[in-house]
């Protein structure tokens, strides 16, 4: 049977894993955070012109092209589907909790123990890597 230290040391590598896949995500959000606060500046300029007398169908037509970006960006941060952050999150889930299930089920099969060991040595090798 396995030490508890061991089993932890496993689930820190996947730990480390999944963390560097988060980190990936993040210059992603990084970018749309930057464009979104840009936007959000961008409008409050075209409703100040609006507010001092300058309410052209050009400032109007900006301003519906930025919220709209803003819906865009929002959606694509909030809502599920393809390339959204829950999606992503999904995703690292998925891996874990496959990975941490198929190492149970080996490690509770005596006759896969070399199958078992394959899996530990390539999780441990993701940790000194």
């Amino acid at each position: 049977m396995l030490r508890e230290e061991f089993v932890d040391y496993v689930i820190c590598g996947l730990e480390g894993e999944i963390r560097q896949r988060h980190e990936t995500l993040e210059p992603g959000l990084k970018a749309l955070r930057d464009e979104k606060q840009q936007i959000e500046t961008e409008l409050r300029r075209l409703v100040e012109m609006i507010a001092v007398g300058n309410s052209s169908s050009t400032v109007m037509a900006a301003i519906t092209e930025r919220e709209a970006r803003l819906r865009e960006i929002r959606n694509q941060v909030i809502e599920p589907g393809p390339g959204s952050l829950q999606e992503k999150l999904g995703e690292l889930r998925r891996f874990a909790v496959s990975r941490l299930m198929r190492l149970r089920g080996l490690l509770a099969n005596p006759t896969a123990i070399h199958e078992a060991r394959a899996l530990l040595a390539e999780q441990i090798g993701k940790v000194h890597t």
